[in-house]
């Protein structure tokens, strides 16, 4: 009977020991969750932060130069105007590079979070595709149907354009202050 209680006591303490190390790794996975959605929240802000200055910037430059081509005013003063949205420009591209930055590094940890939880009940070739969110569109993206661009590229592309824009814009003024 000795042996028997030995025993139950033994399993009694194993189950124990399971829960509590069960509980530690729950309490592991709610830290991990809670900080894979605080990076995907601030990668969120960055990204809605970048999309509105951008948004601003673009709006600011056509109401600029749609003003100052109608208006009869000095070709100085329109190639100062030009040349303050070219600074403004530099500045707005500087600010989508750091954002860009910011938003792939709180993506990259959230997705370090995501897997080192999956890590935790699967090994690295069991570990299933996720099909509800993609922390890579590029390995999701069907085949020969587009060319992915990442939105980061995208808003560099579109300050590039900007400021392409304007410098010709200001070449432009140029040619034309020599011909008044």
């Amino acid at each position: 009977m000795s042996k028997e209680i030995n025993y139950a006591a033994t399993e009694r303490s194993i189950t124990e020991q399971k829960t509590a190390e069960q509980k530690v790794v729950e309490k592991e996975n709610t830290f991990l969750i809670e900080c894979m959605k605080e990076n995907l929240n601030q990668a969120r802000h960055v990204e809605n932060e970048r999309m509105l200055f951008v948004t601003l910037f673009a709006a600011l430059a056509g109401g600029a130069l749609a003003i100052i081509s109608s208006m009869d005013i000095a070709p100085i003063i329109k190639q100062v105007i030009i040349l303050l949205l070219i600074l403004l420009n530099a500045m707005c591209l500087r600010l989508t590079i750091r954002w860009n930055d910011v938003f792939s590094a709180h993506w990259v940890k959230a997705e370090e979070i995501y897997l080192l939880i999956l890590s935790q009940h699967y090994t690295d070739c069991q570990i299933p595709q996720n099909k509800y969110y993609h922390f890579d569109n590029i390995k999701y993206e069907k085949k020969g149907v587009m060319i992915y661009i990442h939105t980061g590229t995208m808003f560099k592309m579109v300050n590039y354009i900007l400021l392409l824009l304007l410098i010709a814009v200001f070449v432009y003024s140029l040619t034309q202050f020599g011909n008044r």
